[in-house]
Order: structure tokens, then C-alpha cells, then sequence
């Protein structure tokens, strides 16, 4: 076996065939720290845990969802390749060492403001596709929003993908749990409960004592995701809902008009949440929508609009040909 090669730093990552020396530290949140690495030649993280259910929750999808995508030939979840310990002078703390995606949506929209309406439509279809293979392997994610979502590596084939980077709350899901599960609750029944999630992009059922996250769950996420990825600049200080009242309101039939997602937004709210999401009937209403658009992308790649004060052509920070659309 070739021993991966691995950047130098302060962590010492073992598990049980190898050893691995840990690099820089691209960034984590409150589950986990995430470091460069290089496996075998190629690009990998280690993702070191601060708390063991985080580990276990990621570990358990990462496991099940690689299976499942090697078995059929898909590009769900970024490939699991070893599991260890992960020590320094004070602590011994879990590692992941999964395949290296590109920048999270969120990282990429901070620096170019804004993305086309073309781009926003690609990005929700490629998610949308992410997430019914992750809902295939019953899994359901419980955190979908921009800062968990990664651009992948394929942007030298002229082509991008967008994933799932983060399984920190995962959880897997029964068939069983369809039957008689209720249906969104009524906004007067709501007691304050601390939600298992991103508040603000959390969907309406986690914030009631109502059993296990469905696929629905997560789709809401999905949309609240693509709402504010469309938005406009002076929105984007506003990520996401910060009352479980503003997320009622959302919904509401006073709440229309949302311009480019108007015909998705109509369809969601015909939904029930326990029944099985209607994939190809969204993908095909973002199909027409892109169809309708008087002004498309010129190739493939993401695009953004151009602000006055956003000159660069090339998205170089990223490491990635990240091209920058001109708006008339």
C-alpha cells in the first residue's frame, strides 16, 4: 500500500494502517476543525471532532452513502478514506479523512456578491440531484444551508457539481417513519425548543416535538437555501430567518412575488410532508424556468453578476477558474 502523503502540522492523525501528519486549517464550525491533507496523491481533509456524536453521526453517513455511491457509480458525499485518532499535547479527539471539495456557496457568494439567475437555477438543480441520492440511502441531512454545501473539482472538465460537505447531524430515516407522520404544525402550537440545526435555516417541523426529520425537512432547508443565494445584494447581511415567525410569514399566502422562484415556491407549499418528495416534478420546473430566462449563461460554469466594486475576472483565491459574468 502507497502511505498517503500529508503536510506537516501540529496534530498527529493514526489510525489502524497509517499515520498521518496534519496540515493547515481551512476552517470547522462548532462540531469540528477541518485540515488540508493528501491521500494517496489526492486531495483530502482531516476533520478532527470535538464532540464524539458529531464523529459518529458523520462517520455513520460518510459510510453508508460511499457504499452506496460506489455500488452505482455516483458522486454523492466526498469519499471516506481512513478513520483514527487525532492527538496534540492536550487533547485525543476523532478524525475523518474524506476527499477535498472546493469552496462552500457561502464562501464564494462573500466575495463575489452575487451569483446570475442562470448560475442560482444550475445550483438548485445540482443540489436538488445531492440530495435525493442522500435521501435514496435514507439519510437526511438536518443542516442543509450555503455554508455546508461545496462546489467539487470539476471545473478543468468544463463542467461543476455542488455537494454536501458536512454530516455532523445526520441522521437515518425508516420507511416507516412516512406513516402518520404530522404534517408541518400550526405556527399557535409552537413552545420554544432549541433546534438541532442552523436556526435560521432550520425547517418549521424541527422547531415542535413532532419525531424524526423527514426528506421534506430537509427540502424546505433546500429552498430557504436557494431563496437566499438569489436574493439581492442588500439582502445578503440577512442569512436567513431569525424568528420562527418570520419562516410562518415566509409561507404565508400574503408572501408571493418571489420572482424567480415563484413557480418552485407555488409548488412547495402544495407539498405534505409525509409523503415522498416529487424530485422530477421540481427538477422539471427549474428546467422550464431555466428554458424561460432571457439571459443565460455563455458556457457551463458559474457566473456571477458584476457589481462596480467586483473587477476580478478569475476567482483565483479559490484555486478554481471560477469565471466572472458581466450583467448589461
Amino acid at each position: 500500500m502507497v502511505k498517503p502523503l500529508v503536510a506537516i502540522g501540529r496534530f498527529t492523525a493514526v489510525s489502524e494502517t497509517n499515520t498521518y501528519n496534519v496540515g493547515e486549517s481551512v476552517g470547522g464550525g462548532s462540531y469540528c476543525r477541518v485540515y488540508l491533507a493528501v491521500y494517496n496523491t489526492i486531495p483530502a481533509v482531516v476533520k478532527i471532532y470535538i464532540h464524539d456524536t458529531g464523529f459518529e453521526r458523520e462517520k455513520f453517513a460518510l459510510t453508508r452513502i460511499t457504499a452506496y455511491q460506489r455500488q452505482h457509480g455516483l458522486s454523492l458525499c466526498p469519499e471516506l478514506f481512513d478513520v483514527g485518532i487525532a492527538k496534540d499535547r492536550a487533547n485525543t479527539l476523532n478524525f475523518l479523512l474524506v476527499a477535498r471539495l472546493g469552496p462552500t456557496l457561502s464562501a464564494v457568494t462573500q466575495k463575489i456578491v452575487q451569483f446570475t439567475e442562470h448560475t442560482v437555477l444550475k445550483i438548485a438543480l445540482r443540489s436538488l440531484e445531492n440530495l435525493r441520492g442522500i435521501h435514496q440511502v435514507m439519510m437526511v441531512i438536518k443542516d442543509v444551508k450555503a455554508d455546508n454545501y461545496c462546489f467539487t473539482e470539476l471545473y478543468a472538465d468544463r463542467l461543476f457539481e455542488v455537494m454536501c460537505c458536512d454530516y455532523s447531524l445526520s441522521a437515518a430515516y425508516e420507511a416507516e417513519d412516512f406513516i402518520g407522520a404530522p404534517d408541518v404544525p400550526q405556527l399557535e402550537t409552537y413552545v420554544t425548543k432549541r433546534v438541532s440545526g442552523t436556526f435560521q435555516f432550520s425547517p418549521r417541523a424541527s422547531h415542535f416535538e413532532i419525531g424524526s426529520q423527514l426528506p421534506y425537512d430537509d427540502m424546505e432547508s433546500w429552498f430557504y437555501m436557494i431563496y437566499h443565494l438569489a436574493r439581492e445584494p442588500r439582502y445578503l447581511e440577512d442569512k436567513g430567518f431569525h424568528t420562527v415567525n418570520d419562516k410562518y410569514h415566509f409561507w404565508s399566502p400574503d408572501h408571493l412575488h418571489i420572482n424567480l422562484l415563484d413557480e418552485m415556491f407555488v409548488f412547495m407549499k402544495k407539498i405534505r410532508r409525509n409523503q415522498l418528495f416529487p424530485y422530477d416534478e421540481m427538477i422539471k420546473i427549474i428546467n422550464d424556468k431555466i428554458n424561460s430566462l432571457s439571459y443565460k449563461d455563455p458556457t457551463n460554469l458559474p457566473y456571477a453578476i458584476h457589481h462596480d466594486r467586483y473587477f476580478p475576472n478569475t476567482m483565483k483565491s479559490f484555486g478554481r477558474n471560477l469565471t466572472m459574468c458581466l450583467r448589461r
